[in-house]
């Protein structure tokens, strides 16, 4: 049947004579002539064509005479015939050139026949060496000679699998070769910026480390082997012995472009913070990107083309919605990116409408694609350097102000208050507990709360308040134009208000608290460092007071600051100099009064200060990293004096030892507390830590399997300060807690408030439920005592018994008294 058809074909073109298509007048040389203005079309899908049916002057019906506008254009199968025909009207012969500029085509035949007859076949196209060629160029060029009064027919048979465009001329040699000369001077300066803006970028990559730097110039230094691949200047100047290798590196060239661009994106709009399914889409598009980028080396170009072509098409529509999801967080990131894109847009789209022939030929638009490439490249490189100024001048969490920025800003605050005459307000705000969010909902969730809380702040201050970003959980508020305390007064409680509105993290519903510092411009300083150290003063002081509040700056907390700086240095020399020492008190059973065993109180002897107790340093040693060097004095010097109490015979004491969540959170502290027991060789059970409620329900899982490790060690763990801390008991399930003490506050008032009484009675029933024995701390008197024993409680603590002693003290009063006593 296919037979058939090809003779019905054959037959038909041998009746048919071709269609007549208008013949291009060449005047004068200089001048350049569109030789696609009118010519003949013939698409042949079946490839039954041949330039012979040319040359006999019959036509099959495939064909057409057509203008310029309806010249194939993009992707096709069929093999193109074109042509033209040329007539020297001038008196004399003159040398020309035919171009085709399109340097992706894969086959291009021209044949110049002249009464019938081939005077010239050129077989070119870029699957041929370019030694090929008769002109050498980056696009096809093929010499003519036109003789006066003589009409010559152009044919061209041009098949590719890549895009398919048709721009043909004619055109003086001398004058090709001055548009030439401008040409590549576009190009070399095109180049010459993009290899200076590659280098620009390494070297912020070399300085700074940041693989964004890295993606950014492998994008800059592919799509410049793209370009230079569509310039044509690949197989001229790289490969001009192997077409393949050229034909394979075009369309690996362009999926390496994609694949680098699709990686700066991702780092440069932080898609994996702002838009997580974006960013999983995008990752997939880099897994795809790798067929192509290796379908390129084998035999697949059309299917390679095809897919590639895809890509290219998809990526940038994914890559500018994650830019639009980004836009409602980071808006000057966001701004940045699709401005750059859309300087490139434009002169993509610029040279399109000049291709359908909707707007003229100027230079401007003839390379108004490289321009908008090179404008998107200039205003990405200056978008990642106010990236990397951000870096040091804005939050990248929450897009604010951070401490770097504050100097600037607090001089134009400074400004404003001197030219108003009104004072402005400093707010330092600390997030109350927020490590236990961290620990407890991982470091994301943390990030996700700060971010929404930024974002809540900002919404509620003025145009012209300031909001910083300080630390971790820290921030700044710089209220201007303060009218009176009361108006601050309202501001800071409304900002409280809106901390403590809940979160929705996760799917889970989070409540937290912040403690406020202020201090006002110019009554609490009138500089930058006085402000931020009093509004830091403040805010240690509500912290202090209970969380959860705000406090306002006065002279005496600064006294207060000074005290504390002092004694922060002080501490460093305290244990060198050996100014530390142990007091112990009793501990007596509540049935027949014998000592029980002992807690153990650090006291510093302070050379200037005197005898001071732990309440006004052990929170000084916990900032500084201190406190883990005199726990371990403290347990050390416990196991000293328990040895030396066993070898006098003194046994079933036991010692209990306050520790803090900064011990807990040290992960050598059961190790280096299991090596003493050794060093001394002491049984576990004869030491009790005392660890707070507050200590217990606020850490991470990690420390409750240290806390569960010290009870599977035989080391006892009492509840200190019990019913003062949380509401929950759900904790007393989790540990084989030994020992509850309940707090003073409690014994206080147990002799006249009734209701209290009860609390006391039912946490002693609980413990003893539990399985645990009940401490009463703080007891000072005998009406303490009677009360307490109606509620069976274990053993008592109190100045009622004894007072905190030292070791010799204790020696002396129980034990020597106990063998006086024994006779």
């Amino acid at each position: 049947m296919k037979t058939v058809f090809h003779i019905f074909i054959l037959f038909y073109i041998f009746l048919h004579p071709l269609y007549a298509e208008t013949v291009v007048d060449v005047t004068s040389s200089g001048k350049k002539y569109d030789l696609t203005s009118s010519v003949l079309l013939c698409m042949d899908h079946l490839n039954t064509l041949n330039i012979d049916m040319f040359l006999e002057n019959r036509v099959p019906p495939i064909c057409n005479t057509v203008d310029k506008t309806e010249l194939p254009f993009g992707y096709t199968d069929d093999t193109i015939w074109l042509r033209s025909m040329i007539r020297n009207t001038s008196v004399t012969e003159n040398a020309w050139v035919v171009e085709l500029a399109s340097p992706l085509l894969d086959y291009v035949d021209l044949y110049v026949i002249e009464n019938g007859q081939i005077l010239a076949y050129f077989p070119s196209g870029d699957r041929r060496p370019v030694a090929s060629r008769p002109v050498s160029s980056l696009d096809f060029r093929f010499p003519i000679t036109l003789v006066p009064g003589k009409t010559t027919t152009l044919v061209w048979k041009i098949r590719s699998e890549s895009a398919i465009d048709l721009p043909i001329t004619l055109n003086d040699p001398e004058a090709m070769q001055d548009a030439d000369l401008r040409s590549y001077l576009f190009y070399g300066i095109f180049y010459g910026i993009l290899i200076i803006l590659s280098l620009y970028n390494f070297i912020f990559f070399l300085i700074f480390k940041k693989i964004i730097y890295l993606y950014y110039v492998g994008f800059i230094v592919f799509y410049t082997m793209m370009q230079l691949s569509f310039d044509g200047f690949t197989p001229v100047l790289l490969l001009p012995d192997y077409p393949w290798f050229y034909n394979a590196g075009v369309p690996f060239f362009v999926n390496l472009t994609i694949w680098s661009a699709v990686l700066f994106g991702q780092r440069f709009l932080e898609t994996a913070l702002y838009t997580p399914r974006l960013h999983s889409v995008l990752n997939v598009v880099i897994m795809i990107n790798l067929l192509p980028m290796g379908m390129s080396f084998f035999d697949l170009y059309y299917l390679t083309v095809k897919l590639t072509t895809l890509l290219a098409a998809v990526t940038p529509l994914i890559l500018l919605s994650a830019a639009f999801v980004v836009l409602q967080f980071n808006k000057r990131r966001a701004r940045f990116y699709l401005g750059a894109w859309s300087l490139f847009f434009a002169g993509s789209t610029l040279l399109a409408l000049h291709k359908f022939g909707l707007i003229p030929s100027t230079w401007i638009i003839l390379h108004s694609q490289q321009i908008g490439v090179l404008l998107k490249i200039v205003v990405l490189s200056y978008a990642l350097g106010d990236q990397l100024q951000s870096l040091l001048y804005i939050d990248q969490l929450t897009g604010m102000g951070n401490r770097h920025s504050m100097q600037r800003i607090f001089s134009s605050a400074m400004h404003y208050a001197k030219k108003d005459k009104l004072p402005f307000a400093v707010l330092l705000i600390d997030i109350d507990d927020f490590k236990t969010i961290n620990d407890s909902m991982t470091h994301r969730v943390g990030d996700q709360l700060l971010m929404l809380l930024s974002s809540r702040l900002k919404a509620h201050i003025r145009r012209y308040d300031t909001i910083l970003r300080m630390g971790q959980d820290e921030f700044l508020i710089i209220l201007e134009r303060i009218h009176s305390t009361e108006t601050l007064t309202h501001v800071a409680e409304q900002i409280l208000v809106q901390i403590r509105k809940p979160f929705n993290l996760d799917n889970r519903i989070v409540h937290i608290t912040a403690s406020v510092g202020i201090a006002l411009y110019p009554n609490d300083g009138e500089d930058y460092d006085t402000l931020i150290k009093n509004s830091d003063s403040a805010l240690h002081k509500a912290k202090e007071l209970g969380k959860n509040r705000f406090y306002f700056f006065n002279p005496v907390l600064d006294n207060m600051a000074l005290e504390r700086l002092k004694l922060h240095n002080d501490l460093f020399e305290a244990l060198e100099k050996n100014e530390f020492f142990l007091l112990f008190q009793p501990k007596v059973s509540a049935t027949d009064g014998t000592l029980s065993g002992v807690e153990v109180l650090i006291r510093w002897r302070h050379p200037q200060r005197g005898i001071l107790t732990p309440d006004i340093f052990i929170g000084i040693a916990e900032q500084n990293g201190l406190i883990l060097r005199i726990t371990r004095w403290v347990l050390e010097e416990s196991c000293k004096a328990l040895k030396q109490w066993q070898r006098m015979g003194w046994d079933g004491i036991y010692a209990a030892v306050n520790v803090t969540a900064v011990d807990i959170n040290d992960p050598y502290f059961i190790r280096d507390l299991l090596d003493l027991f050794t060093e001394y060789d002491l049984t576990p059970d004869l030491l009790e830590l005392e660890l707070t409620e507050r200590i217990i329900v606020e850490s991470s899982t990690d420390n409750i399997q240290k806390i569960k490790a010290l009870c599977d060690a035989g080391i006892k763990i009492a509840i200190d300060d019990f019913g003062t801390g949380y509401s929950t008991f759900t904790y007393l399930q989790s540990f084989q807690v030994d020992t509850i003490k309940i707090d003073k506050s409690f014994i206080d008032e147990i002799e006249f408030n009734p209701k209290t009484a009860v609390i006391v009675k039912t946490m002693t029933a609980l413990g003893h439920s539990l399985g645990m024995k009940v401490v009463i701390e703080g007891v000072e008197n005998a009406r303490q005592v009677e009360l307490l024993n109606q509620m069976q409680c274990d053993i008592f603590q109190g100045y009622y018994f004894d007072r905190p002693m030292t070791a010799g003290a204790l020696v002396a009063k129980y034990f020597v008294r106990d063998q006086i006593k024994k006779g």
